[in-house]
C-alpha cells in the first residue's frame, strides 16, 4: 500500500436522470388539518375529494383501519385509536414522499437549462401486482400435492451439494410461504443410490410422471406411493424445484403462474379464479377506485385469506427538470463527502470470521464457499458477529473535529454547526491516510429548497441516505417510469461495468425470501450480466452457482469472493433496497464481504460524531444539511408511570431544550410530522416510549412548509424528495487478483496421519523458555523422530504448539506412550496446566504447494533447533541480547531469500517509514556495522556466541535449497503463494519462536529498514 501524503478528491459525475418522490397530497392538506379543531375524521367528511383519494390509499395500506373509517366505532377508546391512526396516515400522505401504495408517487426528471417542477394532480400511472406472499402460498399448496399433477415439471436444485454421506441444501426458503421469519434455514438428507439417480435425471426440467417412470426402471418393486412420498419430501425441502416456482426475474408473477397452471390437469377451477382476479386487477389499474379494490380483495380472500393482497406503485407522468446549477452543487458536495467516508472495514461484522479464517486457511488462499459455510466444517456463518468498530486515524480526526464543533455550539447556545470543508481537508492532509477505496457509484436522497438568494438552493440529506450502489433506489418502480428516460438512466450500469471490469465482476443475488411478502419491494428486471439464484429458477445465461464461488483473504485482512468460472474476483450485489437482514444468512455474509470492498458511503450520515447528546445542533457542510437538529431522551431523562406524568415530564424537557413546535417523530428512517401543541402528539410519543424506552425527535428540514420548489397547477406546494445517482468519472482503484485455490491433498492430518503428532501445551507461564530449552530436547532425544518444530501462540491464551514427525503412522502411535509419560512428568512438576492433541492443518498454500511444504517443515524444524540453541546461549530478556538476535535473525533470513539488497529493501519498505526513527539515530553506526557483518557472514564480529550455534549452518543451507526450488517454481508459474509474503512469514516465524512479541518484531523490522536505506544511499554515493 502507498501512503497518501496530500489530500486528493474523487471526482464524481451526477447522472442526468434523477428520481422525484412526492406525497400524493399537498402540504396545504396537512396545514388545514393541523388548524382544524374538530378532528381529522370530521375534516375528511367535510372534504369529500380528499376523503375519496385517502380512502383508496388507506384500503391498500390497512383494511382494518379502512373498515373502521367506513363504520366509525362507537366506543370512545376505539374512536380515539381510529382518529390517531387516520391522522398518521393522512399526515404521511401530505408530508412524506417515501413511496408506499397510493400515499406517494415517483417519477423521473432530468437536468436542463431551467426548473420545471409542476405536478399534474389528475394524471398518474399505477403498477399493480398481487402480494408475493399470497401467491407463494398458492404455489406451495399445489406443490404439497404435486403427485396429483403428472405434468408438473421438476428440476434439481443445483445449489445443493454432497458432503460425505449427506446431501445438503444451504438455503431453505420454506417456499416463501411464511408470514414471519424463522431461524431454520438449511437442511440435509442421506445421500444414496436413489438420490444419485434423481440428481442425474433432473439436471433439466422433467415431468413428475416421467421421473416416477425413471425411478421405477431401477426399483421395479417399489410402490408408487413410496416414490410419491420421497419426491414430495424432496420438493417440500427444496432439493427438487417445480416449474411453478417464481423465476429469479419475473415481471408478471400472476400471469406466469396462470400460464404454468394452464398445462396442468385437475386445476381448472383455480385457474378460472386467478384469471378473474387478473382481469379485475387490469380494470383497477385502468380505472382505479375503492369499489373495484374491494371486489379484488373479496376474490382473493376466497382463495387464501391474509393481511395484504396487492402491491401498488404510483407513477407520476409530469415532466420534471432541475437546473444544471443543482447538478454542479451536488457534484461539489459529492467530492467533499466522499473524503469523509468511514474506511472499509471500520465498522465490521466480520472480524471474528477473519481471525478464524486466517488461522484455518491463511491468506491469499481461495477456499470453496460451500466448505466455508458447512456446519460440519468451518461453519463460517456462525462467526458473523455484532458490528465492531476499529478507530482509524481518519475516523478519529473527523469525529473529533465534529464533536468539538458541537460542544462549542452547545456552550454558546447555538443550534447550527457549520463544518468547513476546507478545514477538514487540511486536517486530513496532515494525517497519513491509506489510499481510500472510493465507492464506484452510489444513490443519494435530498430535499431541495429555494434559498433566499435567487438561483440558489439549500439541500438536506434524506433520512434514508440512499444506497451503496447506483440504481438500487430506482429499480423497484421500473414499470411506472417514462420508458425513454428510464432507458437513459439505466446507462449507469454500462458505465459502472466499464469502471470495474478489470477489478471484479458484479453478480446480482436473487432468492425467494422465507418471509415471502418482502419480495414485494424487490426488482423484477435484470440489469447485470451475472446472477446467483437461491431457491428459485434462474435464467441459464449468466448464472453462477454457489459451488463456483470461493472465499479468500488478502494479507491486509480484506476478504474477497472469487468466481472460479469467471476466474476473477466478484462482488455480490442486489439491485433493490431490501434490508439484507431480511434475507438469508448466506446472502448476509456475502453482502458483508462485498460491502468491505469499498469505503461505506451510507454509514457516515449516521456516525458523524462520537459522543451522545440529548440535543445535537444542525450540522451543515457548505449549503448542505447533513444532520438535522435532534433531541434524544431515554428513560434516564423521562420518568413516568402513565400518560399524564409523561406529558408533565416531556413538557419540562421541551422547555429546557427549546424543542420546536413542529418536529419529526423518528423511528429508524421512518418519520412523522407532529405538532407538539396538539394532544395527539403526546399519545404517539408515549406509545413509542412504552415500546422502546426512548423518544427521538428532529427538526423539520429548513424550508419545510415554506420554500418547497415543487407545486401543482393550482400553486399548492409538495414536500418532494429527489434521488440522484453518482458515479466515478474514472476508476482509480485496482484490486489485487493474486490468489490461489486451496490445496486440499494431505492438508488435514489427524493424530498419527503420515507420522505427525500435534500437541498444544498450556499453562507454561514464566517457565516457557525452560520448557523449550530443557523439556523439549529431553523428549526429542528419547523419541528419535524425523523432525519437529514449535511456535508460540496466544489465542485464546498463551501456549506452545508443538508438532512431531515420525517415519509413519504406526511409529507415531508406538511413540505416543513415551509422549504421554513425558506429559505426566511435566504435570507432576507443575510446569503445565493441560495438553491437547489436535488436528494438524498444514499451510500448504502459504509455503509454496504440495511439493514444497516438506522443505518448509524442515526449515521450521531447523529454525526451532536454532532458536532453542539461541535461548540456551543468549538471555532473551536482556535488551542488548534481544536487539542482536532480532536484528541479525531478520536480516539473515532476508539475505538468504533474496539476491539483491534492493529486493530486501522492497520487502521492508512499508508504510511505517517513520517508526523508531529516534531509536535508529542513536545507534545508526552500530546498526550499519552489524548489517555489513551480516552481509559478509561475520556474525562473530557482532557477538562471539553466534559461533556456538551448531544449527546455524544447516539452517542456512536448507533455506538456500528451498529458495532455489522457489525460484524454479516461480519461473514455471507453479508457485501457489506470493513469494514476498512467504519470506515475511519465515521472518515472522523466527521472531515468534524467539519470544512472540509482535511489537518487538515490528521495531527491528523498522530499524533494519532505516539501516538498509542508509546503506544503499552510502553505496549510491560511493558510485558517484
Amino acid at each position: 500500500m502507498k501512503e497518501r501524503t496530500k489530500y486528493s478528491n474523487m471526482n464524481y459525475e451526477c447522472q442526468d436522470i434523477f428520481m422525484v418522490r412526492i406525497p400524493s397530497m399537498p402540504i396545504e392538506v396537512f396545514k388545514k388539518i393541523d388548524s382544524y379543531d374538530q378532528g381529522v375524521i370530521s375534516f375528511l367528511n367535510e372534504n369529500k375529494t380528499i376523503k375519496g383519494d385517502f380512502e383508496e390509499a388507506l384500503l391498500l395500506a390497512s383494511q382494518s383501519t379502512y373498515q373502521s373509517l367506513i363504520s366509525v366505532p362507537e366506543k370512545p377508546k376505539k374512536n380515539r385509536n381510529l382518529e390517531l391512526g387516520v391522522c398518521k396516515y393522512i399526515t404521511r400522505m401530505s408530508t412524506r414522499p417515501t413511496p408506499y401504495g397510493m400515499f406517494a408517487g415517483v417519477g423521473l426528471g432530468k437536468f436542463s437549462g431551467r426548473d420545471s417542477l409542476t405536478i399534474s394532480t389528475d394524471k398518474h400511472r399505477k403498477d399493480v401486482s398481487v402480494d408475493t406472499y399470497w401467491l407463494e402460498h398458492i404455489i406451495h399448496k399445489i406443490e404439497l400435492e404435486a403427485n396429483l399433477f403428472p405434468k408438473i415439471e421438476l428440476i434439481w436444485n443445483n445449489n445443493c451439494y454432497i458432503k460425505g454421506d449427506r446431501v445438503k441444501n444451504p438455503y431453505f426458503s420454506n417456499h416463501g410461504d411464511n408470514e414471519q421469519n424463522e431461524s431454520f434455514e438449511n437442511s440435509s438428507i442421506r445421500f444414496n443410490e436413489l438420490i444419485s439417480i434423481i440428481i442425474k435425471s433432473t439436471q433439466n426440467f422433467v415431468p413428475y410422471s416421467k421421473l416416477v417412470e425413471i425411478i421405477k426402471e431401477y426399483y421395479e418393486d417399489v410402490s408408487n406411493n413410496l416414490i410419491d412420498k420421497i419426491l414430495l419430501e424432496l420438493i417440500e425441502n427444496e432439493y427438487l424445484l417445480t416449474d411453478l416456482r417464481l423465476p429469479a426475474y419475473c415481471d408478471e408473477p400472476l400471469e406466469y403462474v396462470i400460464n404454468k397452471l394452464l398445462y396442468l390437469d385437475n386445476i381448472h377451477d383455480l385457474v378460472d379464479k386467478l384469471q378473474d382476479i387478473k382481469k379485475a386487477i387490469d380494470d383497477y389499474q385502468e380505472k382505479g377506485n375503492a369499489c373495484i379494490l374491494r371486489d379484488i380483495y373479496s376474490k382473493m380472500q376466497k382463495i387464501h385469506k391474509t393481511s395484504n393482497y396487492l402491491v401498488v406503485n404510483k407513477g407520476l407522468t409530469s415532466d420534471f427538470s432541475l437546473t444544471k446549477k443543482v447538478k454542479e452543487d451536488l457534484e461539489k458536495f459529492a467530492e467533499v463527502y466522499s473524503e469523509l467516508l468511514p474506511e472499509s472495514g471500520t465498522y465490521s461484522e466480520l472480524n471474528a470470521f477473519k481471525h478464524d479464517f486466517e488461522e484455518e486457511y491463511g491468506t491469499n488462499v481461495r477456499v470453496p464457499l460451500l466448505e466455508v459455510i458447512d456446519e460440519n466444517g468451518f461453519n463460517g456463518l456462525s462467526k458473523i458477529e455484532k458490528q465492531t468498530r476499529t478507530i482509524t486515524g481518519k475516523e478519529a480526526i473527523i469525529k473529533g473535529y465534529i464533536d468539538r464543533q458541537i460542544v462549542k455550539a452547545l456552550i454558546n447556545n447555538g443550534d447550527v454547526v457549520k463544518i468547513e470543508s476546507q478545514v477538514l481537508k487540511k486536517l486530513l492532509s496532515e494525517e497519513k491516510i491509506v489510499s481510500p477505496s472510493y465507492p464506484v457509484s452510489f444513490d443519494m436522497n435530498f430535499f431541495i429548497y429555494q434559498d433566499r438568494q435567487p438561483g440558489q438552493y439549500h439541500y438536506s440529506i434524506g433520512p434514508n441516505f440512499g444506497s451503496q450502489k447506483a440504481g438500487k433506489m430506482f429499480q423497484r418502480f421500473a414499470n411506472i417510469y417514462n420508458k425513454d428516460l428510464f432507458d437513459k438512466y439505466n446507462q449507469v450500469y454500462l458505465k459502472e461495468n466499464f469502471l470495474i471490469q478489470n477489478d471484479y465482476a458484479l453478480i446480482e443475488y436473487r432468492e425467494i425470501q422465507r418471509k415471502g411478502r418482502v419480495r414485494n419491494v424487490v426488482n423484477n428486471r435484470r440489469n447485470h450480466k451475472y446472477h446467483l439464484d437461491l431457491a428459485c429458477i434462474g435464467e441459464e445465461d449468466g448464472r453462477v452457482l454457489l459451488s463456483d464461488l470461493s472465499i479468500g483473504m488478502t494479507e491486509d485482512q480484506k476478504l474477497f469472493i472469487f468466481s472460479e468460472k469467471l476466474n476473477k474476483r466478484c462482488k455480490i450485489i442486489t439491485d433493490n433496497m431490501l434490508n439484507p437482514k431480511l434475507c438469508s444468512k448466506l446472502f448476509y455474509f456475502m453482502d458483508a464481504i462485498s460491502k468491505e470492498y469499498e469505503d461505506n458511503v451510507t454509514l457516515r450520515k449516521y456516525m458523524l460524531y462520537e459522543n451522545v447528546y440529548n440535543f445535537t445542533p444542525r450540522i451543515v457542510i457548505d449549503n448542505f444539511t447533513v444532520s438535522l437538529k435532534t433531541w434524544k431522551f431515554s428513560n434516564q431523562s423521562i420518568k413516568c408511570t402513565d400518560i399524564n406524568s409523561f406529558i408533565q415530564c416531556f413538557d419540562k424537557l421541551r422547555n429546557d431544550y427549546s424543542i420546536d413546535q413542529y418536529v419529526y417523530f423518528c423511528e429508524s428512517d421512518n418519520r412523522l410530522v407532529i405538532n407538539l401543541n396538539k394532544r395527539y402528539s403526546y399519545d404517539i410519543l408515549y406509545s413509542a416510549f412504552k415500546r422502546t424506552n426512548q423518544v427521538e425527535l428532529t427538526e423539520l428540514e429548513p424550508g419545510f412548509m415554506q420554500d418547497e420548489i415543487l407545486s401543482d397547477e393550482r400553486g399548492q406546494k409538495y414536500e418532494a424528495e429527489f434521488t440522484f445517482s453518482f458515479i466515478q468519472r474514472k476508476s482509480i482503484q485496482k484490486m489485487k487478483n493474486t490468489s490461489y485455490a486451496l490445496l486440499k491433498a494431505n492438508r488435514i492430518l489427524e493424530l498419527g496421519d503420515e507420522g505427525w503428532i500435534y500437541i498444544k501445551v498450556y499453562g507454561l507461564g514464566t517457565r516457557t523458555n525452560e520448557f523449550l530449552t530443557k523439556s523439549i530436547p529431553r523428549l526429542i532425544k528419547e523419541l528419535d523422530c524425523e523432525k519437529w518444530f514449535f511456535i508460540r501462540y496466544s489465542d485464546p491464551c498463551e501456549h506452545i504448539r508443538f508438532r512431531i514427525k515420525f517415519q509413519n503412522e504406526d511409529t507415531a502411535y508406538t511413540k505416543l506412550k513415551g509422549i504421554m509419560e513425558w506429559i505426566h512428568i511435566l504435570k507432576k512438576r507443575g510446569m503445565v496446566e493441560k495438553v491437547i492433541f489436535d488436528t494438524y492443518k498444514r499451510e500448504i498454500n502459504r509455503y509454496g504447494g504440495e511439493q514444497l511444504i516438506d522443505y518448509a517443515e524442515t526449515i521450521f524444524y531447523l529454525d526451532s533447533q536454532l532458536v532453542i540453541e539461541i535461548l540456551s546461549n543468549f538471555n532473551i530478556e536482556q535488551e542488548e541480547d534481544k536487539e542482536k538476535l532480532y536484528f541479525v535473525g531478520i536480516a539473515k533470513i532476508y539475505k538468504l531469500f533474496t539476491d539483491k539488497l534492493e529486493n530486501i529493501f522492497k520487502l521492508i519498505d512499508t508504510d511505517q517509514r517513520e517508526q523508531y526513527r529516534n531509536d535508529y539515530k542513536t545507534k545508526r553506526n552500530v546498526y550499519l556495522r552489524w548489517f555489513e557483518d551480516i552481509l559478509n557472514d561475520n556474525l562473530s564480529n557482532i557477538d562471539a556466541r553466534f559461533s556456538n550455534l551448531d544449527s546455524l549452518m544447516k539452517w542456512e543451507e536448507k533455506i538456500k535449497k528451498y529458495r532455489n526450488e522457489l525460484d524454479l517454481y516461480t519461473k514455471d508459474n507453479m508457485l501457489c503463494t506470493n513469494k514476498t509474503h512467504l519470506i515475511l512469514s519465515f521472518s515472522h516465524m523466527y521472531c515468534n519462536r524467539l519470544n512472540g512479541s509482535l511489537t518487538t518484531e515490528q521495531k527491528y523490522r523498522s530499524l533494519l529498514r532505516h539501516t538498509l536505506y542508509d546503506y544503499l544511499k552510502r553505496l549510491e554515493y560511493k558510485k558517484k
